[in-house]
């Protein structure tokens, strides 16, 4: 897929997405460049999936659901989610066919963005008692990354490449 084509059909999931949820005008403008949606949007087109469409409608609703209003809460990180670093994203991880290992390189992206952000806010976590599985001691950052970077980096994508580079998805802010 060349970057034209995958721009075009962000812009139309984008559009599906912000008229599907009533977002207004600036929401629409903030989902339409955060890079951590598009690649989840793209990740099953990309991944060449069964019903990529579906696929990408369905995380991307649950991504802007997971950030907004009372909801958010719900989607929070708890003591649940430490069994594996994927846990906490399994509602976006479900994929019907499509390459495995270009699969595991999207979710290991978008995986490293979470940790990077627990990493960037333990000292504010523990300050408020937001839970951190970084500050639990329930996650180690340093291995966990080192693990991801080499799935990211066994995984080679052009494609996602020019989504999200490793080093974006260290200093990218998840949120919706």
């Amino acid at each position: 897929m060349t970057i034209e084509h995958l721009d075009r059909l962000w812009e139309s999931l984008a559009g599906a997405i912000a008229t599907a949820m009533r977002m207004s005008g600036a929401e629409t403008e903030r989902f339409q460049s955060n890079t951590i949606a598009k690649l989840i949007g793209l990740l099953p087109f990309i991944a060449n999936c069964d019903d990529p469409e579906r696929t990408s409608l369905s995380h991307l609703a649950t991504f802007v659901v997971a950030g907004r209003g009372e909801s958010r809460h719900v989607f929070d990180h708890g003591p649940a989610d430490d069994v594996e670093p994927l846990a906490r994203l399994r509602t976006i991880s479900d994929f019907k066919g499509g390459d495995d290992a270009t699969i595991e390189r999207g979710m290991a992206l978008l995986c490293l963005c979470m940790l990077s952000g627990y990493e960037r806010d333990a000292d504010e976590d523990a300050r408020t008692g937001e839970y951190n599985p970084i500050n639990a001691g329930s996650w180690n950052a340093v291995s966990l990354q080192t693990e991801l970077i080499r799935t990211i980096s066994e995984r080679p994508s052009a494609s996602l490449d020019a989504l999200m580079t490793l080093e974006e998805a260290r200093i990218l802010l998840w949120e919706s």
